[in-house]
């Protein structure tokens, strides 16, 4: 799984696939979700296509996961 710091100012961060790469950008504790804010990219950033949540098996560490040139700051709400 390619991970990738993610770049956080308090509520927003930013995560970052190049080309048809998957990127998984850690960020501990979504405790209510996350949205998609301003994309950075000319490709689509959709749910569950080229981006979505995933929780590690022990269900300690949360990872917004992008892919197929999805650039976008997010939200936690």
């Amino acid at each position: 799984m390619p991970r990738a710091l993610c770049s956080a100012r308090g509520e927003r961060f930013t995560c970052e696939s190049h080309l048809k790469d998957s990127v998984y950008c850690e960020f501990n504790r979504i405790d209510r979700g996350v949205r998609t804010g301003r994309v950075l990219s000319r490709a689509a950033c959709t749910w569950n296509e080229s981006w979505g949540v995933l929780l590690d098996d022990l269900g300690i560490n949360t990872y917004v996961w992008v892919a197929n040139g999805c650039r976008a700051e997010f939200h936690r709400w």
